[in-house]
């Protein structure tokens, strides 16, 4: 009778197990892919963290932002060379600047938007698609 009762607790164990690895497994996967949506916004959160690093480093070297409306920031600033399908506009006025990226991820007409400035390192969401 022990032999017996042996065998079933490892027959039960061995199932618990494996129902364990196989939870374990899909959560695994479920939380560490991305969807291309999240892809962009991944994308578009270390690009305006740059163009923030890069404005200002370029303030504090210069005393001035760079703008992408500016001529002769092309060869610096190449917004449509980057790939995805946000688009970067960066903007100053009276000593700062405003970068933004803006996409329609669902072709809903509904813009995603956004934004980093010199009082907001870390980019935010202004409007959701």
């Amino acid at each position: 009778m022990d032999n017996l009762d042996g065998r079933m607790l490892y027959s039960q164990s061995r199932v618990v197990l494996v129902l364990l690895f196989a939870i374990c497994s899909l959560l695994a996967v479920k939380f560490t892919t991305r969807t291309s949506d999240e892809k962009e916004r991944a994308r578009a959160h270390v690009i305006l963290t740059s163009i923030h690093k890069l404005q200002q480093n370029h303030h504090a070297l210069f005393g001035t932002y760079l703008s992408s409306r500016r001529a002769n920031t092309s060869d610096v600033l190449k917004w449509d060379d980057v790939p995805g399908r946000f688009r970067y506009a960066v903007e100053t006025d009276y000593g700062t600047y405003s970068a933004r990226a803006t996409a329609d991820l669902d072709g809903d007409g509904q813009r995603e938007v956004w934004h980093v400035d010199p009082s907001n390192p870390i980019p935010v969401r202004l409007h959701p698609d």
